[in-house]
């Protein structure tokens, strides 16, 4: 380093240096230059599978968007499909003397309608969330079908709401996994 503050000034070289120094300078530059071309190289690597990772990305989201409309037109035709069905349900529950219930593990009514409902003198939306004990009384045979259903059994029974003579299918109503998820109850008035 002492040696170039006098080459900075202009100064003359002592004899042997100038090839010396020459040859230091020219590999510090040709190893930056070659340093440079590795990180060119390098980034230039980088930007084509970045680009190729974008490609593969934009593809694929593609075609996830074209299985989701898939998906959704599927499921619009098979609503279309059902919709019949659901119109036909409907008007048995609106005209058939049925009572449609369902109920949680713990025997707590989710479900309560149809047009079996109309001769009871019930309030049916104050009814859903209560326990069936509550509604049909300790000793109904309803509250022995419905706890035989929780344990996997269905169960016909006869008997009498308010007077009025029902007979009535319970069996379990099953989760998506195959588990015991609460009772599903269809009452028929047979008066």
């Amino acid at each position: 380093v002492a040696a170039l503050v006098p080459l900075a000034a202009g100064a003359a070289l002592p004899d042997g240096w100038g090839a010396g120094l020459l040859a230091a300078v020219l590999a510090v530059v040709v190893i930056a230059f070659a340093r440079e071309r590795a990180i060119r190289r390098s980034l230039a690597a980088d930007y084509q599978e970045l680009k190729a990772y974008h490609a593969r990305t934009q593809s694929q989201a593609a075609r996830n968007q074209g299985e989701l409309q898939q998906e959704v037109a599927r499921r619009e035709a098979m609503e279309q499909e059902l919709r019949p069905s659901r119109e036909q349900i409907r008007l048995v529950l609106a005209n058939a003397p049925l009572i449609i219930s369902t109920l949680d593990r713990r025997g707590h009514l989710t479900l309560l309608e149809g047009r079996g409902l109309e001769r009871l003198d019930l309030d049916v939306a104050s009814c859903v969330g209560q326990p069936l004990r509550s509604l049909v009384g300790e000793d109904s045979v309803l509250n022995d079908a419905v706890e035989q259903a929780l344990e996997g059994d269905s169960k016909w029974v006869s008997t009498e709401l308010q007077g009025v003579p029902f007979e009535f299918h319970h069996r379990p109503l099953m989760d998506g996994e195959g588990r015991i998820a609460g009772v599903v109850g269809v009452g028929v008035d047979i008066s």
